[in-house]
């Protein structure tokens, strides 16, 4: 019997499909990018509102971000604004079949919050990230583009 269930777990355990999240970001103006590792992704993002044909919100785009590991140069730089805005494209990647099961692109991103924190630990810190984007793509599909001012 104890055969028979460590067989279980060892084949439920297989079965587990692992995710590898990844973000590359790209100055859009030097071409220079960095790929960095993600634990988490969220978007969100409000559309823009009419009443009486008049635009009263013109809705809002951000993007947050868990960083599987630590900052390096080129995302410090951008958080101090060196790089103005960047692109960015997100895919996450079921292992067991080795493609994309999401894709998010976006362009034009600034960053607006970050929280960084420093832990007594194999890792150095955790790195956390908000950012507000002029335009966001999932799979092909515009879901967000900034109004025109």
């Amino acid at each position: 019997m104890l055969t028979c269930l460590a067989f279980n777990l060892h084949v439920f355990g297989q079965q587990q499909a692992e995710r590898v999240i990844k973000l590359k970001l790209t100055d859009p103006e030097t071409k220079t990018s960095q790929t960095y590792l993600l634990n988490n992704v969220v978007y969100s993002y409000t559309k823009s509102q009419e009443i009486g044909g008049l635009a009263q919100d013109p809705g809002t785009c951000a993007v947050s971000i868990d960083f599987k590991q630590d900052m390096d140069p080129f995302l410090l730089k951008w958080i101090a604004g060196e790089i103005k805005e960047a692109d960015g494209s997100i895919s996450m990647e079921a292992t067991e079949i080795g493609k994309p099961a999401r894709t998010i692109a976006f362009k034009g991103g600034t960053s607006g919050n970050v929280a960084e924190s420093f832990m007594a630990s194999d890792r150095t810190s955790y790195i956390q990230m908000s950012l507000y984007v002029r335009s966001l793509i999932i799979d092909g599909v515009a879901i967000y583009t900034e109004q025109k001012k």
